[in-house]
């Protein structure tokens, strides 16, 4: 299941802490989608993604119904990869689930919230706003 990652379109670095401590980066990198015509059944779309800096860095293809589903399927594998290795460390600025993770919509609409909280004690705000209410009405801001 290797071929050629072709162009990159995605590219993420990871820190990698090993079993010893030493502090080391890993690449994912995910390829253009393509279509393969000729096959039979549903799953003709197809995305490469390769892991670079720890273990046999083949590139491993995705399948999928289209060229999304190829993406995230290659993601999500590209995770369960990664998450395999139990004996290190494996993070993305701090996040050991690597920001690869699909999150529900419960998840999304808490951070929403959070956000807008946090938004709403922002000392910029109130600029935002004032910027934003004077360019919808066409006036010059406050100078």
């Amino acid at each position: 299941m290797t071929s050629e990652l072709g162009d990159t379109i995605f590219e993420r670095e990871l820190d990698w802490v090993d079993a010893e401590g030493n502090k080391k980066t890993i690449k994912l990198k995910i390829g253009m989608p393509y279509e393969v015509a000729d096959t039979d059944g549903d799953l003709k779309w197809r995305c490469a993604y390769q892991i670079v800096g720890r273990g046999l860095e083949t590139v491993k293809l995705a399948r999928g119904m289209d060229a999304i589903d190829a993406m995230l399927t290659a993601i999500q594998l590209a995770y369960i990869f990664l998450k395999s290795y139990q004996k290190d460390q494996i993070t993305w600025l701090g996040d050991e689930e690597l920001g690869l993770r699909l999150r529900s919509m419960k998840e999304l609409n808490q951070d929403s919230e959070r956000y807008r909280s946090e938004d709403e004690n922002s000392p910029f705000k109130k600029a935002f706003d004032d910027f934003f209410k004077n360019f919808k009405s066409g006036r010059e801001p406050n100078k």
